[in-house]
C-alpha cells in the first residue's frame, strides 16, 4: 500500500482540503487575527460576520453554491414567519441567521437573455450557517447532529431544506464525535454524501480531519469549517459529553489525548491523518494518528528503512505479525505502509500502525498521584502481557517503563510496546540489547566478560522487577546498572515498604521478580498466581473495563 496524498485538483467551486505536508500548508490571517484557508470560497467569507467570532461553535456548516444557499434562506423564511412544522422547531437552535444579501446573476433561475431591456431589483436571500456547538446538543445526543429535510413524524437538527427535493432525504446523514478519539465524523445513513467533490460515501463514515471540507448531501453543497474555539474548552466539553452518554456499567473512556480540531502540522499517510508526536528515538518517531475511515485513534511508528536496517525492520514486522491471537496487554500491529521509495538511495518510509493508542508511558507516571491499588493492577497487567509473550517463546529484551504504554489510569490499562529487539531464541549472549539500568545481573556478567553463560527470558522478569520497584517506591532512578551492593540496598528499601500492610504481598512479589539468581527467579506465568493479585480475577483486563474495581483505585 502506498501513502495517499491529495493532489489538490477538484472543480473550482469546491473548497479544498488542507495540503498534506507541513511545508505545503499555508494560511492567511484576516483582519480579526484569526486564520482562514486561502481557498475558502469568497461568498462564504462574506456570509460570516467578523463581529460574531466563534460564539462557542467548534465548527460551522456553511451553505455553498446556489441551491444550498437558496434552500437555507427558505428555511430561515420558515423560522421568521413561524411556518415550519412543529416537528422541525428544534432546527432553529442550530441556525445562525446573517443579514440578507444579494444573489449574483448566476444564482437566478432565468437566463441573462431574459433580462434584456428589463430593469429589476436584485433579489436577496438570507445568509448564515448551521452551528455545531457542544453547548447546543443534538436532539438525540447518542445519534449526533442529524442533517436532512426532516420527516412528518420526527425532525432533524440541521434542516437543509423544507421540501422533498434536491435529492435530500428526511434523515440524510449525521455528525458526531468518536468518543474514543474525539474526532468529528460524518456518517452517511444509506444516502449519497460526497466529500470534497470526489469521494462518495454511502452507509459509511469519514473523520473530518481538514480545516475545511466540502460536503454534498444530494444536490446541496456545503463547507464544514472548524473555528478557533479554545482547545482546552473544547476538550472539556467533549469529556463532559462522553461521561453523560456512557451507559451504566460500561466503564469510562481514557482521557482525550488527541487535538480534536485540525492542526497546521497534520498530514496524511494513506487513510490516516498523522497528528502529534508522542515519542522519538534514535531510529524512529511515534505519532498519534486518526483513521479517516472511522475516526478511530492509532499510534503510527515511522522508520526510514535503508539497506543497513532493512533486515531489522522486516524482523520486527514478522515478530509483531506472529503475536496472534491478539492480547489486550500487547500493542497490536494493524498494518504496515511503505511510501516514498527512492531507487537510487534505497530509502523507504515505513509506517507501522498500532492499536490501541497509548497516550503516555509508565515512566511519566511513576511519581504521579496514583493509588497503590492502581499500581498493583498496572503490575498485574504488565505480568499478564509478559506471560503471554513468554508463552509464545519470545524474549522482549527491553522491558522498562518507557516501553510500557499507558492507555488509561482510570480504569488502569497498559500495553507492552517496542518489539524491535525481541527474539525467538531460547537463549542469547547479545549483551548489547536492552537498556543498561534494567539489564539483569546475568547480562551484565556477559557484558564485562565475567561469564559466558547465555541468558534466558528470566532477564525480562528481572527488568520488570526493577520497573515494579520504581512503581511502588515512586522513584524513577535506582542505579546506573545493577551492582550487588546497590541491589542489597534496594532489597532493604523493599523491606521498609513491606511494613505497609497494603503493600506487603506486592513487595514480596517484587523480591521474587528481582531474585539475583536467575534460576530462582519467579516466572511470569507463576507471578500471575501470586497472593499480591488474589483479589484480581484472571480476566482482569475485562474486569477493570466494566468498572467493578473502579472505586479501589480512584481518589476520594
Amino acid at each position: 500500500m502506498q501513502s495517499s496524498h491529495h493532489d489538490g485538483s477538484r472543480p473550482p467551486s469546491w473548497s479544498t482540503t488542507e495540503p498534506n505536508t507541513p511545508v505545503e500548508k499555508q494560511q492567511t490571517v484576516n483582519s480579526q487575527g484569526s486564520t482562514t484557508e486561502p481557498n475558502t470560497p469568497a461568498e462564504e467569507q462574506q456570509n460570516v460576520d467578523p463581529e460574531l467570532d466563534h460564539c462557542g461553535d467548534f465548527a460551522r456548516l456553511v451553505p455553498h453554491g446556489r441551491l444550498a444557499r437558496l434552500a437555507f434562506s427558505e428555511v430561515v423564511d420558515g423560522i421568521k414567519d413561524q411556518s415550519l412544522p412543529a416537528w422541525n422547531v428544534n432546527a432553529k437552535r442550530f441556525i445562525h441567521i446573517g443579514p440578507r444579501v444579494a444573489i449574483d446573476d448566476c444564482d437566478l433561475s432565468y437566463s441573462s437573455s431574459d433580462l434584456e431591456g428589463v430593469s429589476i431589483q436584485q433579489p436577496e436571500i438570507w445568509s448564515g450557517w448551521f452551528r455545531l456547538n457542544m453547548e447546543i446538543p443534538p436532539h438525540i445526543p447518542h445519534l449526533g447532529w442529524i442533517a436532512g429535510r426532516g420527516r412528518t413524524d420526527r425532525g432533524v437538527d440541521l434542516l437543509l431544506c423544507r421540501q422533498q427535493k434536491h435529492n435530500v432525504a428526511g434523515r440524510h446523514a449525521r455528525f458526531f464525535h468518536n468518543h474514543a478519539s474525539g474526532a468529528f465524523v460524518v456518517q452517511s445513513d444509506g444516502r449519497k454524501v460526497v466529500l470534497d467533490g470526489r469521494e462518495e460515501i454511502s452507509n459509511a463514515r469519514r473523520a473530518l480531519t481538514s480545516q475545511t471540507t466540502g460536503i454534498s448531501f444530494g444536490d446541496l453543497t456545503y463547507t464544514l469549517v472548524y473555528t478557533d474555539l479554545n482547545e482546552a474548552l473544547y476538550k472539556r466539553q467533549l469529556e463532559d459529553a462522553r461521561r453523560s452518554s456512557s451507559k451504566p456499567g460500561a466503564g469510562s473512556y481514557p482521557p482525550l489525548f488527541l487535538t480534536p480540531t485540525p492542526s497546521a502540522t497534520d498530514y496524511d499517510v494513506a487513510s490516516y491523518t498523522v497528528k502529534s508526536l508522542i515519542a522519538e528515538g534514535s531510529t524512529c518517531r511515534v505519532y498519534s494518528a486518526i483513521d479517516r475511515r472511522t475516526g478511530d485513534a492509532f499510534a503510527m511508528k515511522t522508520i526510514v528503512q535503508n539497506p543497513r536496517n532493512e533486515n531489522k525492520v522486516r524482523k520486527e514486522k514478522e515478530i509483531l505479525d506472529s503475536l496472534k491471537p491478539p492480547h489486550s496487554r500487547i500493542c497490536q500491529l494493524v498494518e504496515v505502509i511503505s511510501a516514498g521509495s527512492n531507487a537510487r538511495s534505497r530509502l523507504v518510509d515505513v509506517f507501522f500502525v498500532f492499536s490501541p493508542l497509548a497516550r503516555n508511558h509508565l515512566g511519566h507516571l511513576i511519581a504521579d498521584d496514583l493509588t497503590n491499588e492502581c499500581r498493583i493492577h498496572i503490575l498485574y497487567q504488565c505480568i499478564d502481557g509478559l506471560a503471554y509473550i513468554h508463552g509464545k517463546k519470545l524474549m522482549h529484551r527491553d522491558i522498562k517503563p518507557g516501553n510500557i504504554g499507558v492507555v488509561s489510569t482510570n480504569p488502569p490499562a497498559i500495553i507492552l510496546l517496542d518489539f524491535g529487539i525481541a527474539t525467538y531464541d531460547d537463549e542469547s549472549r547479545d549483551h548489547m540489547a536492552g537498556t543498561v539500568q534494567y539489564l539483569a545481573p546475568e547480562i551484565l556478567e556477559l557484558k564485562y566478560n565475567k561469564s559466558t553463560k547465555p541468558y534466558t527470558n528470566a532477564a525480562d522478569v528481572w527488568s520488570l522487577g526493577v520497573t515494579a520497584h520504581q512503581l511502588i517506591s515512586r522513584r524513577t532512578h535506582m542505579w546506573k546498572e545493577a551492582e550487588h551492593e546497590l541491589y542489597v540496598q534496594a532489597c532493604r528499601h523493599l523491606t521498609d515498604l513491606s511494613r505497609n500492610a497494603e503493600l506487603y504481598q506486592f513487595v514480596e512479589l517484587i523480591k521474587r521478580l528481582m531474585d539475583w539468581n536467575s534460576n530462582a527467579r519467579i516466572t511470569a506465568e507463576k507471578a500471575l498466581l501470586h497472593k499480591a493479585f488474589s483479589h484480581i480475577e484472571p480476566t482482569a483486563p475485562d474486569v477493570v473495563r466494566d468498572g467493578r474495581f473502579k472505586r479501589s483505585w480512584e481518589k476520594g
